[in-house]
């Protein structure tokens, strides 16, 4: 009986069936092996895909608003230049509504902009709370309160028909001249770095971005 078991053992029909199993053990692994990098790429390349969007998304969403406060305070410019003060409280009621609404999305904006795009460009956006009190203005919050703060000075200049108009309507011309080059920089910047960050995600997808941060909904100042 032992001499049969050997005599199998040594012969090729065992080698084979040995082969066979050792073959389709292998396979199996390797088929394995490839089909889980094949889901975690797959996997990957969707939370990069959805990173994108959100990015993409979300500057939309700050660019447009900041064009939809500069215009409406441009509008209100043109009626004090043409001293149409009924027009100038209109257009200034209007600005009023789509300011008060960026304040309630200035610091959502900031921190998804921090965790999706970029941190240097979220703080263009709006100073850290830190830096609230310092006199230099550096952004783009901070330079649409100066134009905001200095053309309702010179609306409450002209309802009250003070002496010194020509001073207030040149200090808002000044600021809104600066909030427009300030607004028009943030704006090419913020796409700039997008791409940048698109094509370095397109090298390197990952799905660090979409988990880090938070997002807050305090209100900011004018």
């Amino acid at each position: 009986m032992a001499s049969k078991f050997w005599t199998f053992l040594n012969s090729q029909i065992f080698l084979l069936v040995v082969g066979f199993l050792l073959t389709g053990m292998v396979g199996h692994y390797l088929t394995t092996k490839y089909q889980d990098a094949s889901w975690e790429r797959d996997r990957k390349y969707e939370v990069f895909k959805q990173e994108i969007e959100e990015a993409k998304k979300t500057l939309e969403e700050v660019n447009l608003h900041i064009s939809d406060r500069t215009y409406s305070l441009q509008k209100v410019h043109w009626k004090l230049e043409s001293r149409d003060l009924d027009g100038a409280v209109v257009e200034y009621g209007k600005y009023i509504d789509i300011k008060d609404n960026w304040n309630k999305k200035i610091r959502i904006y900031r921190n998804k902009l921090k965790r999706l795009v970029d941190h240097d460009l979220a703080f263009l956006l709006l100073d850290s709370e830190n830096s609230v009190n310092v006199p230099k203005k550096e952004s783009v919050h901070a330079y649409f309160a100066d134009a905001h703060t200095k053309t309702r000075s010179w609306l409450k200049c002209l309802k009250s028909n003070c002496d010194d108009i020509s001073k207030k309507e040149k200090m808002a011309y000044d600021s809104l001249k600066e909030l427009f080059q300030t607004t028009d920089y943030f704006i090419d910047e913020s796409y700039s770095i997008f791409l940048r960050k698109y094509k370095h995600l397109h090298e390197s997808p990952s799905n660090s971005a979409l988990t880090n941060g938070s997002s807050a909904t305090a209100n900011a100042s004018p």
